[in-house]
């Protein structure tokens, strides 16, 4: 009977906990498909490359579409090649069309580059693109076909694109030697598109020449602190005034127990020592200021804008989530180590450096791009170079380079003009100063930022006549 008994007990219990696995099973894909768009409503393409056409080391575009016809969903575009990493921030509403350009580099070049959506950390789109690596010395030659035109028959193409195919950045010609146009083809070119164009075409040049080499560029030392940590000083001076005045009461305590006000007195007063040092160390209020420190160089570029080059050091205040954003969208931020390359860039396409760092840590990174800030004009008549400082900035240490009149010409304030002319040749063919503050805002949403550093800009004078660069 008891046998009878405990069976059916065990039976009732077997049925119950079948009955609440098999609602889960029920319910559970169902509440996992709910916060995911449905089948069909989220569309993904990608092209990546120069026509397909890469090379190791260089940067690569990758444009991506796309598409959703379902739910509000957010997200994020993943890019992987190699061991470079690209994270992209995106709300997509409802219906939406979004078209991304974007642009990702590595030395472990692999023929495959993967485009992934992802939400929530299940991957609802993935597409793998192949693309095939160009070795360092082939050249590479971009072909441009009218839209009206067809192929362009050209033996010397390495790749062939449409005009609406080509790169809204510079660096999407980085794998590039050579481009190639027919007749009309640059007309319809959209702004960015032509800009993009004209700044490679002013660097490429000067890259190919040697010239570049010469230019006179900052050293990566000049963004290194010097000393120890601001914070790690304030917490070792703090601790050790603490420890001699926690000693000295411990002290003076057996001879004053009669009198414990005076203990009371210097507990307090030893609890604001500690917390004025922790205070000071960045361990306690938001008010502390992430410090930024960098090491700049610009080259001016003839199609508008200037080629930043930034080594830098982050330095964090305390304990916390930070995300440091540069202001400027076409630029690449990335962690400096030798591992994995990683960037992130915001959902308005600004990079930045996400994480959790201590108090005091330091965090080298590394900075490269194209900025909207030009402030020099040069203008040539015969051997006379004139150059005038058209921005709102000061400029300062301002210098023609060996071979021109006038070398040294110190401060160049906004509208101010200044001339030299050359006498002979020009080894380095550079005019150059110094900027008053970082060409890049940095900011965190959750702390102050505050930025130290050099930035030296550069600009071209191309020399004429019997002016030019002798060969090394």
């Amino acid at each position: 009977m008891t046998c009878v008994v405990w069976r059916h007990r065990l039976t009732g219990s077997m049925v119950r906990l079948l009955a609440v696995a098999a609602l889960s099973l029920l319910v559970a894909p169902n509440v996992a498909e709910s916060s995911l768009p449905e089948a069909g409503a989220l569309t993904l393409k990608a092209e990546a490359g120069l026509g397909g056409v890469c090379k190791p080391g260089r940067w690569m575009p990758v444009r991506i579409w796309l598409a959703n016809n379902g739910e509000d969903v957010t997200g994020e575009l993943v890019l992987q090649w190699g061991t470079s990493t690209l994270h992209r921030t995106v709300t997509l509403a409802s219906p939406a069309r979004v078209h991304f350009e974007l642009y990702i580099r590595t030395f472990d070049v692999r023929g495959i580059v993967t485009v992934r959506f992802r939400s929530h950390g299940v991957d609802l789109r993935s597409v793998d693109l192949p693309i095939r690596a160009a070795g360092l010395d082939e050249t590479v030659t971009v072909c441009v076909t009218a839209a009206d035109s067809g192929p362009t028959g050209l033996a010397e193409c390495t790749t062939t694109l449409m005009p609406d195919a080509l790169p809204r950045s510079m660096r999407g010609y980085d794998a590039a030697d050579h481009v190639v146009w027919p007749s009309g083809a640059r007309e319809v070119l959209a702004a960015d598109q032509r800009a993009a164009l004209e700044r490679w075409q002013s660097y490429h040049e000067l890259e190919d020449s040697g010239l570049l080499s010469r230019a006179p560029a900052l050293s990566a030392a000049t963004a290194q602190p010097t000393g120890p940590r601001r914070s790690s000083r304030a917490i070792a001076i703090g601790a050790g005034v603490y420890l001699l005045a926690l000693l000295a009461v411990g002290t003076r305590s057996r001879r004053v127990r009669s009198r414990p006000l005076t203990a009371y007195v210097a507990v307090a007063l030893l609890t604001c020592i500690w917390s004025s040092a922790s205070m000071a160390a960045g361990r306690i209020g938001p008010g502390r200021s992430v410090i930024v420190r960098h090491a700049s160089t610009l080259r001016q570029l003839a199609g508008g804008g200037s080629f930043i080059s930034m080594q830098g050091v982050v330095e964090y205040p305390a304990f916390d989530a930070f995300s440091v954003r540069a202001g400027v969208a076409d630029l690449a931020i990335a962690p400096t180590s030798d591992g994995p390359s990683e960037q992130w860039y915001d959902g308005d396409g600004y990079p930045q450096m996400p994480g959790v760092f201590g108090f005091g840590f330091r965090q080298a990174f590394a900075l490269e791009g194209v900025i909207g800030f030009a402030p020099l004009d040069i203008v040539r008549r015969a051997g006379d170079v004139r150059v005038t400082n058209r921005s709102g900035v000061e400029l300062g240490d301002c210098r023609f380079p060996e071979g021109f009149s006038l070398q040294r010409i110190g401060v160049l304030r906004p509208g101010q003009s200044v001339e030299a002319r050359e006498l002979g040749v020009i080894e380095e063919p550079f005019f150059a100063c110094t900027l008053p503050e970082s060409p890049v805002a940095f900011a965190d949403a959750r702390h102050p930022v505050r930025t130290e550093g050099a930035s030296l800009l550069t600009v071209y004078l191309d020399p004429q006549g019997g002016a030019r660069p002798s060969s090394r």
